[in-house]
């Protein structure tokens, strides 16, 4: 009689683990309590069977950002009637939207993380219709990361203000107050105007800018790339 033989299981799939799993239970924590032990928990197993999937706290947070911000992402939609510029403007809100909704998640979030899937079809989208515009497909790719990392620069800025009750401005005066009596004339002032770069405001004048810029190199040219 033959006796069939079990394939060699890891300890992660002893377990029963696989990333689904651990980030549903990974979700069920605050990101101040969000810890591989915290984790092994809530699923009933050894810490050490986490690793077979996530490499250490950073990577778990990391993955739960990428998580969070698919499913606020998931609804961002790009006409496909829409110029290049107008593509760039839906991109960028519902990126900046989406990355605020994960809350502190936001400083784990890094883009091109496997499980954010969400950012696929609108990337694709503003990439198709820079290209079309005459982009080369170099620049269409770099200037679309640029306009990522300017959304997540924005919210970062913005749950850290949301968190500790102040908007940026306000720590900005704080260090002025503390700069052993230095005439800070022009900054003083545009503090007192209540300037807050954690605004909308901040957000629409990056986004122009950037538009701006871009429609400079587009005019400009980019020979072979």
């Amino acid at each position: 009689m033959t006796r069939s033989i079990s394939p060699i299981r890891t300890r992660g799939a002893r377990a029963g683990l696989d990333l689904a799993k651990i980030v549903r239970a990974a979700r069920g924590l605050a990101p101040v309590n969000l810890t591989m032990k915290a984790v092994a928990a809530a699923l009933g197993v050894d810490p050490k069977a986490l690793n077979y999937h996530v490499e250490n706290r950073e990577s778990l947070l990391a993955l739960v950002a990428a998580d969070a911000f698919t499913a606020n992402f998931a609804t961002v939609r790009i006409p496909d009637d829409c110029s290049w510029q107008d593509a760039c403007r839906i991109f960028a809100a519902g990126l900046a939207a989406s990355l605020i909704e994960t809350s502190q998640l936001v400083e784990h979030f890094r883009l091109g993380h496997s499980l954010a899937t969400g950012f696929l079809e609108p990337g694709e989208s503003i990439l198709k219709k820079m290209i079309a515009a005459g982009f080369g497909e170099e620049t269409a790719a770099r200037l679309s990361l640029l306009l990522g990392n300017i959304c997540i620069g924005y919210a970062r800025d913005y749950v850290i203000a949301s968190r500790d009750g102040r908007v940026l401005a306000e720590n900005l005066h704080d260090a002025i107050e503390a700069s052993n009596g230095q005439d800070f004339e022009n900054l003083s002032r545009v503090l007192k105007a209540g300037v807050a770069i954690d605004s909308e405001t901040q957000l629409g004048l990056s986004i122009d800018v950037f538009l701006r810029g871009a429609e400079a190199v587009l005019f400009r040219g980019t020979p072979g790339r």
